[in-house]
């Protein structure tokens, strides 16, 4: 974290710059935007949600919003691999 901004390193040797928008620990969610990637977004703006989830469980609720459109691709991919990550960390 530097600021407001928080770097991410992605597995393919890129690099993130967030903006971290809001974060309401009441309701466990967290919104950034990035504003430095290799995805060349012209817009990008997401959010984190964790719920409870079924039994002992939390379920996670990750909305992204991304222009332009041909980058979707690359970034479900980048997603895919981050939640991933995320599910065998938390185990």
């Amino acid at each position: 974290m530097d600021g407001d901004y928080r770097l991410c390193s992605l597995s393919e040797d890129g690099q993130l710059k967030e903006l971290i928008v809001s974060v309401d620990d009441e309701r466990r969610r967290l919104a950034y935007s990035i504003q430095e990637s290799p995805f060349n977004f012209a817009y990008h703006i997401s959010s984190m949600q964790v719920t409870p989830g079924e039994g002992k469980g939390a379920r996670l609720v990750w909305i992204t919003d991304v222009k332009p459109d041909g980058v979707v691709p690359d970034l479900e991919q980048a997603i895919d691999a981050a939640a991933s990550s995320l599910q065998q960390a938390l185990r």
